[in-house]
């Protein structure tokens, strides 16, 4: 039968699933929201800035905690089972935030518990569903999903200080929670599907490959079994080589992947082809994008958490402070499509890191201490990076390591990622309160910024096939792959 029913192909429902999921996940209530939060409860509380930073460190703490786990829950009993909870318990969370104390670590363990309560709205989620619902378009479909996360980055802010200044900040909480009963739980319970095959469809409404059999991966099957059953004989890889003229031997810069525009993709494998976490992890690849997404989270996080009130500080008028993160949310958005794009035609690795060269710019920009229009192309530009960089983790995971540990690997990643947060944010709180100025952690972060991104282009090429787990217990070298050097 076809798989290219009339309408929509139902992959692209689950990308609005993610969209709305990701606009309404953890970080909006934390992060995002945080810097307009900033002066009211210094005011209300008599808070210092440092205290205040040291919730964030909570919240990433717990995504640190959360995340791995998550990823290795979801490998195990799928998305929905894990996601829907989630959503229940993030919304209550937060709408308890209405009934903040004047205890400052009630609100590092409200901080803490929105998130670990939330895991399931973190982006290996709804990435984990889309990598198995598309394969040639799985860039641009990560990244307009994830570009939910800068939709609600751009919209929190305006809305909680519209609330703060109209209804209090108690009232901006119990706004947000609203919006997760309202938008978010719906559509996770009545929309997503985790799996083309469960709609007799396959990736990207594909109608060659056999539905019950793929999940949206592009890497190579398991070798033909041989007349007596056992895996065919091979030479340490799981397919034959890859001949010069395939995709796999394309130039450096687009080598790996074709994205939309080759017809000579391999079919879709099953769920268990590509490498175990431990496997993951004896590679030089894992360790460079874990580092690589560890550094970049510091000066990520410490832009995000304190924009607002550095630009404050700097005389800048409260609305148009808001106003600057908002374009920085903007940023994110345009961001996250424009690197699900360029993924799907050139090599990740070299997208990353035209985006963290963009995050280079901006941060030396607000280290010069200007107040002028410039903020606001400083924060397009960490925004364009931020919102880049949720989408490359899920991309050049599932590039590099495969379908069968995903979930778990994604989840180290992001934990990195997250490591790095918890570090940025409070230093550069610490660093105000000692200095009374952001200058010198600017500059800090800039060149920790550098070395996150020279790691990144010290990636290989993707690996040309990745091995499968069917008839493994026949064939030694299965779990072995190659990863090429650059052409």
């Amino acid at each position: 039968m076809s798989n290219r029913q009339s309408g929509i192909f139902y992959g692209w429902w689950n990308v609005a699933t993610g969209f709305v999921g990701m606009g309404l996940s953890y970080a909006m209530f934390t992060i995002f929201a945080f810097g307009t939060l900033v002066k009211p409860l210094e005011e209300e509380f008599g808070w210092t800035r440092g205290e205040l930073s040291f919730a964030i460190t909570m919240t990433n703490f717990a995504v640190v905690i959360a995340s791995p786990s998550l990823g290795f829950i979801i490998d195990k009993f799928g998305v929905r089972r894990v996601l829907i909870p989630s959503v229940v318990l993030m919304g209550l969370t937060v709408a308890s935030m209405t009934l903040l104390s004047a205890n400052i670590w009630h609100f590092y363990v409200l901080y803490f518990l929105i998130p670990f309560l939330g895991a399931g709205t973190l982006p290996q989620s709804y990435s984990r569903v889309l990598i198995a619902w598309f394969s040639q378009r799985r860039g641009i479909a990560l990244g307009i999903s994830l570009a939910g996360f800068g939709v609600g980055a751009m919209l929190v802010p305006i809305f909680a200080q519209a609330m703060i200044e109209s209804h209090g900040w108690r009232m901006a909480y119990a706004g947000f929670a609203v919006s997760v009963f309202a938008l978010a739980l719906p559509m996770a319970v009545f929309i997503l599907k985790e799996r083309p095959g469960e709609m007799g469809l396959n990736p990207d409404g594909d109608p060659g490959s056999d539905p019950a059999e793929n999940t949206g991966t592009d890497v190579d099957p398991a070798p033909p079994a041989s007349p007596d059953g056992d895996p065919a004989e091979n030479t340490g890889t799981d397919v034959a080589p890859v001949s010069p003229a395939s995709p796999a031997a394309a130039s450096p810069l687009t080598r790996g992947d074709q994205g939309g525009v080759s017809d000579d993709r391999a079919p879709p494998a099953s769920p268990d082809a590509g490498l175990s976490c431990p496997e993951a992890a004896r590679t030089r690849s894992f360790w460079l994008i874990l580092v690589s997404f560890l550094l970049v989270g510091i000066g990520i996080t410490a832009i995000l958490a304190h924009l607002v009130p550095m630009l404050i500080g700097r005389g800048v008028e409260p609305a148009i402070a808001a106003l600057c993160m908002s374009s920085l949310a903007l940023g994110l958005i345009v961001g996250r499509i424009l690197a699900g794009f360029l993924m799907d035609y050139f090599f990740a690795p070299y997208v990353a890191a035209f985006f963290l060269l963009g995050l280079l710019a901006g941060i030396i920009i607000l280290a010069t201490g200007t107040s002028s229009g410039l903020v606001f192309i400083a924060a397009i530009c960490v925004g364009l990076a931020t919102g880049s960089e949720i989408s490359e983790i899920a991309y050049i995971c599932s590039r590099y390591f495969g379908p069968r540990a995903f979930g778990l690997i994604y989840g180290l990643m992001f934990s990195a990622f997250q490591l790095g947060s918890m570090i940025g944010a409070p230093l550069m709180g610490i660093y105000y309160d000692r200095t009374g100025n952001y200058i010198g952690a600017l500059w800090s972060i800039a060149a920790i910024v550098i070395i996150g991104t020279i790691l990144i282009t010290l990636l290989g090429p993707y690996p040309e096939n990745l091995p499968s787990q069917r008839g493994i217990g026949k064939n030694r070298n299965q779990d072995r792959f190659i990863e090429t050097e650059p052409r």
